[in-house]
């Protein structure tokens, strides 16, 4: 018997909605409605009245295997070191022994025909994807390539990969040109026309948007970026090369970050962009598909959570492939507490077998398509990002725009609000902000500068690490051994607990060590036990009725010259902060703030010791 629904009413998106704001007895049901992601704003709710058709990137997609044309296959990329030729050679062997299709040499180790001929012993071209990122040296690799190739009587149509030289996303993280611009220019033309005979299937002309990314930038800043780099370089390099050519050589890069949904629509929405890009150039996106390389994320990384890095990673890298990328690099979990060992790479490549055997993400091109949300996560990507990519146009070429500092500024903005949402925790990492993982201080990581670079011309794009100040925190913290907080809990035993279980979670992602007293002992006795007397901080956890000047001024007699916190937002703060009491800390509270008063006095009485 077929399933009737019609004893429920058939109301309207409408009626709906003002039943909602009569039942609320408010006209403002936004919250409710809409969902905010990465700054986009998505409806909440579906109703038939606002259905529209899927989306769907099967048609600007090319197949890597033509008899599954329908499938959802990509290339499982290992990124290797190549400063050492041998030893990336080993490590190129292995995974590919192990299941990869693709490898990514990076580095500078690559500066003669021997070296580069070492790097690739025993390696087949023909059967896998072959991709280099050598910066500087990158046009002298590309004709070594051409000449290694024909030596070995490689079938040149069967060789995939590309070789990179993104002058202007160089020029955007280093604030010069590799040469003069008009050189620069020149030598990529160069570069372009070579392979475009030698190595047809090479794709040579490569955005490496990941900078945008790993610098905080939104995502509909990263993918206007994008399409202004490739305008640029068609506009450039229209003269001497067909856009039909520069087109068949795109290759973009992109970062899948902590957003599983946004990661999934970013990597759809940039093949209807492409789409649109290319139409304005009387060119179809069917015929001139884009090749989408995505890599997991740096920035939401960190050294003292490692596994956690790797459950990270394994939902990017599944973002990345039901968005529909042509290739993934999945990072070593470990990537900033040590140098990679084997076993980090091949728990990384292992993540792609996963998702490709057991998971089958392979099976259906676009798995995605037909997700209301998603869909239109994607649609509102694509309006925005296109808006956004004409207004910056107006203003000029992407390089121009990098001199007038235009995109650094939108890029910095970004990163302020990012930076403020982490210093309060509406953005945790757990492991490193939020529930601490347990061990000894680990040596900060900081990113290795080039001695011999060139002085920037320009300000500089940063990249930015999310829990890079909590690590530096606790390593100065747990270095100086001075970090014990004493809970003193009094008044209402209920939220004196609950606030007391805030503060012990707050306060050990720092590596303080935690006392408190077990038993029930008045607040004056407390402050007598040892733990407290060898405390650096006390923190009062109470009801806020508990906290009164006068109860202040009296545990502050006995606590002496040990700072008094409170937890707990309290509304007489002005009060409690004249009998004595420091800092407030309570949920939303700016903890970078906070915690570098306290390190400057710690810095300062060391000073007065001394």
């Amino acid at each position: 018997m077929p399933v009737s629904f019609s004893e429920f009413n058939q109301n309207t998106y409408a009626a709906w909605l003002e039943k909602l704001q009569k039942d609320l007895k408010s006209d403002d049901v936004t919250k409710l409605t809409t969902l905010s992601t990465g700054g986009v704003l998505v409806e909440s709710y579906l109703h038939p009245d606002q259905q529209q058709e899927s989306l769907n990137i099967a048609p600007f997609r090319r197949p890597l295997n033509p008899e599954f044309a329908f499938a959802n296959e990509w290339r499982k990329t290992v990124l290797v070191n190549a400063d050492d030729p041998l030893t990336a050679n080993k490590q190129a062997l292995a995974a590919l022994k192990s299941g990869s299709d693709a490898i990514c040499f990076q580095g500078i180790g690559i500066t003669t025909q021997e070296e580069l001929r070492l790097t690739l012993k025993d390696i087949i071209p023909e059967f896998i994807s072959l991709n280099f990122r050598c910066d500087e040296g990158s046009p002298a690799l590309l004709f070594m390539l051409v000449d290694e190739f024909q030596k070995r009587k490689c079938d040149k149509s069967k060789i995939s990969g590309s070789v990179e030289y993104d002058i202007l996303t160089d020029y955007a993280r280093t604030g010069v040109f590799p040469y003069a611009k008009e050189e620069s220019f020149s030598i990529l033309q160069a570069m372009l026309e070579l392979s475009s005979i030698e190595l047809p299937h090479f794709r040579n002309l490569v955005v490496n948007a990941t900078l945008f990314h790993e610098s905080a930038a939104t995502e509909v800043d990263e993918l206007a970026f994008t399409l202004q780099i490739f305008h640029e370089y068609f506009e450039t390099l229209g003269s001497k090369l067909s856009p039909e050519k520069l087109a068949s050589m795109a290759r973009v890069r992109i970062s899948c970050g902590s957003d599983y949904f946004l990661s999934i629509a970013k990597t759809r929405a940039l093949r209807f962009l492409w789409h649109m890009f290319l139409d304005a150039w009387n060119l179809d996106s069917c015929e001139f598909p884009l090749e989408i390389v995505a890599e997991t994320a740096l920035r939401n990384k960190s050294i003292y959570d490692p596994y956690n890095n790797l459950v990270r990673s394994s939902l990017e890298g599944m973002a990345a492939v039901i968005g529909g990328a042509d290739a993934l690099a999945i990072q070593p979990h470990d990537l900033y507490c040590v140098d990679p060992n084997p076993d980090a790479w091949r728990l990384a490549l292992n993540v792609q077998h996963l998702l490709h055997d057991e998971a089958h993400l392979d099976k259906v091109c676009d798995p995605s398509s037909g997700s209301w949300f998603i869909d239109q996560l994607t649609q509102k990507l694509v309006e925005q990002s296109w808006q956004q990519f004409q207004l910056l146009q107006n203003q000029g070429a992407f390089s121009l725009l990098l001199q007038k500092g235009i995109i650094q500024e939108r890029i910095q903005k970004s990163a302020v609000n990012l930076r403020s949402a982490i210093r309060t925790r509406k953005v945790s990492h757990i492991g490193t902000s939020q529930f601490a993982a347990s061990g000894d201080a680990l040596a900060p990581f900081f990113q290795k500068r080039d001695p011999l670079a060139k002085a920037p011309i320009n300000r500089t794009i940063e990249p930015f690490r999310e829990t890079e100040w909590f690590e530096q925190a606790r390593y100065y913290l747990q270095k100086k051994k001075r970090s014990s907080v004493f809970l003193l809990k009094f008044g209402d035993a209920k939220l004196a607990a609950l606030r007391a279980d805030f503060c012990r979670d707050l306060f050990s992602v720092l590596g303080f060590s935690i006392q408190m007293d077990s038993g029930q002992l008045p607040a004056l006795e407390q402050i007598q036990l040892a733990p407290a007397h060898a405390a650096d901080i006390i923190i009062l956890c109470a009801s806020n009725s508990d906290y009164t000047p006068e109860k202040i001024l009296e545990l502050k007699k006995s606590i002496g010259s040990t700072p008094i916190w409170v937890a707990g937002k309290c509304d007489n703060q002005e009060e409690l902060t004249k009998a004595g009491v420091d800092e407030f800390v309570y949920l939303g509270c700016d903890m970078e703030l906070i915690f570098r008063k306290f390190l400057v006095e710690m810095v300062n009485s060391e000073f007065d010791e001394a």
